[in-house]
């Protein structure tokens, strides 16, 4: 099964695939027009029409009525696939090394995010439950400070802490399917158990 790719990954693909096709889809040969939407009006094109490989030689932007005339007719497959090649042997190979670093990098941003996630479930739990998973007393804990400890934590630990991302997983935590709720008391936010 193929690694999920993040929407940031996947940006990062297509800006440079549009940069590298110069304004013009290779399927019908026509530039884009201004005000095309990427996304709507213009999409990804997976040249080997495998669409987990988001390799950055596989992708290409196309016209989304060129993309799906591309389902159809075999000549634009074979178009798609030649291009594959070419921007596979064609991209200067210290250019590649330098988008593949960017990618890693990204890679690294999730890793981040996933371990920011698991610091915030430790600590809701370290502070509502005993160490044998038993509820401690009814406490409601200001929200405020849970972010700032938290997000001292992860400083101290991996050298950085983004608060909107911690703040982002407290506030799933704090969601309707999460075991905390959030309400306002004394015009101060405030964390407890459901």
């Amino acid at each position: 099964m193929p690694t999920p790719i993040s929407k940031s990954k996947k940006a990062k693909i297509c800006a440079l695939s549009i940069e590298r096709s110069e304004g013009i889809c290779y399927l019908c040969e026509k530039p884009f027009e201004k005000g095309l939407e990427w996304g709507k009006e213009i999409v990804p094109d997976h040249l080997d029409d495998d669409e987990t490989n988001w390799d950055v030689d596989n992708i290409s932007p196309v016209h989304k009525e060129c993309n799906y005339i591309k389902r159809e007719f075999i000549d634009w497959k074979i178009k798609g696939r030649e291009l594959y090649k070419k921007n596979q042997n064609s991209i200067d190979p210290e250019l590649k090394k330098k988008i593949r670093k960017e990618l890693v990098e990204m890679d690294k941003e999730m890793d981040y995010n996933r371990a920011y996630g698991e610091l915030v479930q430790n600590y809701l739990r370290d502070l509502f439950f005993d160490p044998r998973g038993n509820k401690l007393e009814d406490e409601e804990v200001d929200f405020i400070s849970i972010l700032n400890a938290i997000t001292k934590k992860a400083k101290k630990q991996w050298g950085t802490g983004s608060q909107v991302t911690i703040r982002r997983h407290l506030d799933a935590e704090c969601s309707t399917e999460g075991a905390y709720l959030k309400d306002r008391v004394k015009g101060r936010l405030k964390i407890r158990l459901r």
